[in-house]
């Protein structure tokens, strides 16, 4: 990935804040505990009938976890992974589930992107995707964050074009979103990585890489 080189320029900003837009972190995570701010619980909140705001993942859903570590685990503590922008600070914000095999109905997204837009986050992180149709419920909450969030200078929103070779799936495909598509570990597209015109950058990513990441204890 060329992080050393990349903190030559910048190691972060604990004054930003990324919310990972996930199936929750792990809170007690000892690579992550002390970059976590607040969060919420958009599908728990939906499916409870209560304002639940303990983003914690189920045992058997450790993406959010591994999204975060990547993006700022604590760094220089002697454990663990070292995070791409590690001065900055995480918001957990659990969207989706694999619980039960439910498909998520586009309000608890659209709930979540909202909520991190209006409570701080200067960042959204999206490692999630559909194929088709665009919803409007959830370009509309996107929209909202990119012009309205932090502070009305407009949050900035990244999705993955994600991973089954095809076209670029939504939110990916929105234009206010950039979407990040996958190399392996040669800078090369993975074959998988979905591809198109909406295409803004390419990184490496964890299967095709392969990258340490941190997960559930």
């Amino acid at each position: 990935m060329n992080v050393p080189e990349g903190w030559d320029r910048s190691i972060g900003s604990s004054d930003i804040v990324i919310a990972i837009l996930d199936q929750g972190v792990d809170l007690d995570h000892n690579d992550l505990a002390s970059k976590l701010v607040g969060g919420y619980d958009a599908y728990g909140s939906y499916y409870n009938g209560t304002s639940d705001y303990d983003p914690t993942p189920l045992d058997v859903e450790p993406h959010g976890t591994a999204c975060a570590g990547l993006a700022a685990a604590a760094t220089n503590n002697g454990q663990g992974i070292a995070g791409v922008a590690w001065y900055c600070k995480l918001m957990p914000v659990r969207i989706l589930s694999s619980e039960f095999g439910r498909i998520v109905p586009v309000s608890i997204i659209a709930d979540g992107i909202e909520w991190a837009a209006n409570n701080g986050a200067d960042v959204l992180s999206n490692s999630w995707g559909y194929a088709n149709p665009p919803d409007d419920c959830i370009k509309n909450a996107l929209v909202q964050a990119k012009t309205n969030g932090r502070g009305g200078k407009g949050c900035v929103i990244i999705a993955c074009t994600q991973n089954y070779g095809g076209a670029i799936y939504y939110p990916a495909k929105y234009t206010c979103v950039i979407a990040v598509g996958a190399t392996d570990h040669h800078d090369i597209k993975w074959a998988l990585s979905n591809f198109g015109p909406e295409l803004d950058v390419m990184a490496p990513a964890g299967w095709s890489a392969p990258i340490l990441c941190t997960n559930l204890n």
